[in-house]
């Protein structure tokens, strides 16, 4: 208990000491800093649930449980809310341990916020960027190459009635022009999600599945509630892209022989489950610390819409949850379109 208090002593981050029933028995000036409340108003006094948004309140009682039953299904480091007395809510980095011998648990904090407020604005410059040669490559390039194949097929009509040869090589341009049309479309679809612009989400997500199905000759069960429509147009390409980046990744790297999509809406709270019988991800570290970009932007664009995202291995492959507040009202999001 020696190297505890000396711990608490010399750290200048926050930290803080977690009974078995949660309650918080100890905490050093820069938890105290943090949450404006002095160790007289939490020590022995407040339970550590008190203190996280609701949002995140069953996963951390799931990994408090955990870490002294069964610690390879706690991580050791993540991210939550935090309630502060006097800055609100607060987005938090963690890192936590069991203190040996003990069923005691030390934690420090490191408050993230602005870090986090600044990567969804760098996302949002990016989304935009993104949106825009997206939109480039499906109205520009993807028209002119239209346009393109449109006189190579006039042409080879002509070309044939004078040199057969020709016009077998005018064919073969003609195939090559489809493939990069083809390509294009991909692209901009990749880039730019006009479904869920023009259509909605679940339109988007049947096209996600319909191109799944086209590339890998796996077709994906989709289950879609149309109370999710009402997440607007920045969350709802936040899910799009963070679907669309699981469901490749199963499909490239797993090997499935089933895969379901399933996006629901109950008691205020959207969530979207994605299970392969595939085993593309080994290991149980949170999302932000698997190597790849493409997990890492899964993990930004999920905190951008301040929702919580897991992925998990068990026994019959990898499962992908995202979870968060679904906004009041029936109206979809900015299509235009009326309640459903």
């Amino acid at each position: 208990m020696v190297r505890v208090d000396t711990i608490f002593e010399n750290t200048g981050t926050a930290t803080i000491l977690i009974e078995e029933d949660f309650t918080i028995s100890a905490i050093n000036d820069g938890f105290a800093r943090l949450m404006g409340m002095g160790p007289a108003e939490i020590e022995g006094r407040i339970k550590w649930p008190a203190l996280i948004h609701a949002d995140d309140l069953e996963r951390m009682r799931r990994y408090h449980v955990n870490r002294r039953t069964n610690p390879e299904d706690a991580p050791k480091n993540y991210e939550f809310r935090l309630l502060s007395r006097t800055m609100g809510t607060r987005e938090v980095a963690i890192t936590i341990d069991m203190v040996p011998g003990t069923s005691q648990s030390v934690a420090s904090l490191m408050d993230v916020t602005d870090t986090r407020r600044l990567e969804r604005e760098v996302i949002a410059v990016g989304e935009r960027e993104r949106r825009r040669i997206g939109r480039d490559l499906h109205d520009d390039l993807g028209s002119h190459l239209s346009g393109v194949e449109l006189l190579s097929k006039v042409l080879q009509k002509k070309v044939a009635r004078c040199s057969p040869e020709a016009s077998r090589d005018m064919e073969t341009i003609r195939t090559l022009i489809t493939d990069a049309i083809e390509k294009t479309r991909r692209l901009s679809l990749g880039l730019y999600p006009v479904h869920i612009v023009e259509h909605g989400l679940e339109a988007a997500m049947e096209a996600l599945a319909a191109e799944i199905e086209d590339i890998f000759g796996l077709t994906p069960d989709l289950a879609f509630d149309p109370a999710v429509e009402r997440l607007d147009n920045t969350a709802a390409t936040h899910l799009y892209y963070i679907a669309r980046e699981a469901v490749f990744n199963a499909a490239r790297h797993g090997r499935p022989t089933t895969l379901g999509i399933a996006v629901e809406a109950g008691k205020g709270r959207f969530s979207v489950r994605i299970r392969d019988n595939g085993r593309w991800r080994d290991d149980r570290r949170t999302p932000g610390e698997q190597e790849g970009m493409g997990l890492h932007t899964m993990a930004y664009r999920a905190r951008a819409m301040g929702a919580t995202l897991s992925i998990d291995n068990d026994g019959g492959g990898t499962c992908v949850r995202l979870s968060g507040a679904l906004p009041a009202g029936t109206g979809l999001h900015g299509n235009g379109r009326g309640a459903m």
